[in-house]
C-alpha cells in the first residue's frame, strides 16, 4: 500500500498470490518493486500500474534492490537474478543452496556481494549490460564456517566489510583480486555502518535490549544506548548521522544522539514495533508494528 504524508491510503498494489515480503522504490522514485513468497517480483509505477512480473525463481523472493543508477534490479531468491527495468532477465547467479539469500551492491554498481543461509558468500562483477561474473568465492575466508550476518561496501566501492565470526575489511585490487586488510577481533552483531570524518562507526545490537555505537578506531569502548525494556529489532542512523533510530518489541521507538542519550520516545503503538525509517528529507520518521499500523512522526524541529 502507498500512503501520503497525511496518513491517507492512496492506492493498493494487488496481484501477488502469497505474502509480500518486501517493497522498494527506485532511486528516482518512479518505480516500485515488490517481492513475494509466490516466487515472483513485480515492477509497478509509483502510481500503481503493474508493468512487469519477474518470474522464473525456484523459491520465494525475499527482497530486491536497485543498482544505484536505477538501471538494473537484483531479486534475492535461492538463485539471485538481475533484470532490467523492462522486465528482461539479464543474469542468474548460481551457487547458493539456501532460501535465505541477501545481497549488497557497491555504490558504483559494479560489484554485488551475495550470501545465503548455507554460509556461502560470493562477490560478483556486473558489467554495463547487467551480466554478472563470479569474481571470487569468499565463503570460507569471510565466515570461518559461520553465517554471514551483514556486509557493507565503503564509499570507494573497492573496499567492503563482512561480519560473521569476526568483522573483516577487504579490498578489491586493480587486478580484480580480493585481499584481506584487517580484522576487528570481535564477533559483533553489526546492523549498520556509517563513515564520519574518515572513521567507521559500527551500530550493533548488544544483548537483549541494548544497542552499542562502536568506533572503528577504539572498538573496545562502545557507547551503549539503554532504555528499551524488550528486544530491539531495528537500528539505523539518520542520513546526516547525528541521530539514531531504534524500534523495539516494547511497543516504542526511540531517537538517540551519538552520545547515547534518548532525544525522543515514539509511543502509541499497541503492538511490538518492527520497522522504522527516516524520510529522505530527514524531517519525518515512520514506524510500523506487528499488526500493520503505521505512524508518521514529525522531527523537523531537530537540527
Amino acid at each position: 500500500r502507498i500512503w501520503d504524508l497525511d496518513g491517507n491510503l492512496r492506492l493498493a498494489l494487488t496481484g501477488h498470490t502469497e505474502r509480500v515480503a518486501d517493497a522498494i522504490f527506485s532511486p528516482d522514485g518512479e518505480l516500485v518493486v515488490t517481492s513475494s513468497d509466490d516466487k515472483t517480483a513485480r515492477i509497478w509505477t509509483a502510481g500503481g500500474e503493474l508493468l512487469h512480473v519477474l518470474e522464473g525463481h525456484s523459491s520465494r523472493v525475499n527482497s530486491a534492490l536497485f543498482t544505484p543508477d536505477g538501471r538494473f534490479i537484483i531479486t534475492n531468491a535461492r538463485e539471485p537474478k538481475i533484470w532490467d527495468t523492462e522486465g528482461n532477465l539479464l543474469s542468474t547467479l548460481e551457487g547458493h543452496r539456501s532460501l535465505q539469500v541477501r545481497s549488497w551492491i557497491s555504490p558504483n554498481g559494479q560489484y554485488l556481494l551475495t550470501t545465503s543461509g548455507d554460509a556461502t558468500v560470493f562477490l560478483w562483477e556486473i558489467d554495463d549490460e547487467g551480466q554478472a561474473t563470479l569474481a571470487t568465492d569468499l565463503s570460507e575466508a569471510s565466515t570461518d564456517g559461520g553465517i554471514l550476518r551483514q556486509a557493507f561496501f565503503l564509499p570507494d566501492s573497492v573496499r567492503f566489510m563482512t561480519n560473521s565470526l569476526d568483522f573483516i575489511t577487504w579490498a578489491i585490487t586493480p587486478a580484480g583480486e580480493v585481499v584481506e586488510l584487517g580484522r576487528l577481533g570481535l564477533a559483533v552483531d553489526v546492523r549498520e555502518i556509517v563513515f564520519s570524518n574518515n572513521n567507521v562507526l559500527l551500530l550493533e545490537n548488544f544483548g537483549f535490549s541494548r544497542v552499542a555505537i562502536r568506533d572503528g578506531n577504539d572498538p573496545n569502548n562502545p557507547i551503549f544506548l539503554e532504555g528499551h525494556n524488550s528486544a530491539i529489532v531495528i537500528t539505523l542512523f539518520r542520513p546526516n548521522q547525528n541521530y539514531l533510530l531504534t524500534a523495539s518489541n516494547d511497543h516504542t521507538a526511540r531517537l538517540w544522539n551519538r552520545q547515547g542519550e534518548t532525544v525522543l520516545i515514539f509511543s502509541g503503538h499497541e503492538f511490538p514495533v518492527q520497522m522504522g525509517l527516516f524520510s529522505p528529507d530527514e524531517n519525518f520518521v515512520v514506524t510500523g508494528d506487528r499488526e500493520g499500523s503505521l505512524f508518521l512522526w514529525d522531527i523537523s524541529a531537530l537540527p
